[in-house]
């Protein structure tokens, strides 16, 4: 008798993880990066969009944990996010730029997420850097280029999320 008490407490346990388990994976399905990189201290930031792209957050994790999020709130869409982009079509000779950035306000501080190009340069950086109320730079982080994937310039066509007219490059 206690040993068909066991099974069935064992059934059951594991339904629930395979039930739980289930519904983070499609929440996690749900999502679509956009952009995303780390850097070399292990922060990772992620620019996640829902499969309709009609939200899009920001998320910014430390060695696996949630350090914040930008919407906090879900059912807040776009209106805390800005994007601001600047293009110069060209090669070297015309030092062609595809200047891209996405900014919000997180604990008073201004957070910047870049992706840049430079054709003169032959090079492309990305990371996020972080300002005080005054435009003052408090620190920046650089993504490791490895573990870049996905772009700022897919926001260009983006609707609802409101674009700015500045450029916030070093």
């Amino acid at each position: 008798m206690l040993d068909a008490m066991k099974l069935r407490l064992f059934f059951v346990l594991a339904s629930l993880i395979v039930f739980w388990g289930g519904i983070s994976t499609c929440q996690a399905q749900a999502e679509k990066h956009v952009f995303q990189f780390s850097d070399r201290k292990q922060h990772r930031i992620e620019v996640i969009s829902d499969s309709l792209e009609q939200h899009l957050k920001v998320r910014f994790t430390h060695r696996g944990r949630l350090m914040f999020q930008e919407p906090v709130n879900d059912s807040v869409s776009l209106d805390s996010l800005h994007y601001s982009y600047y293009m110069r079509p060209g090669g070297k000779l015309n030092e062609g730029l595809d200047l891209n950035y996405l900014s919000f306000w997180h604990e008073g501080l201004l957070v910047v997420l870049y992706d840049e190009w430079s054709a003169f340069e032959s090079a492309h950086y990305c990371g996020v850097r972080f300002f005080d109320a005054r435009m003052e730079k408090k620190e920046e982080w650089s993504a490791d280029r490895k573990t870049i994937k996905g772009s700022l310039i897919n926001l260009r066509d983006w609707d609802g999320l409101s674009r700015i007219d500045r450029l916030f490059m070093d």
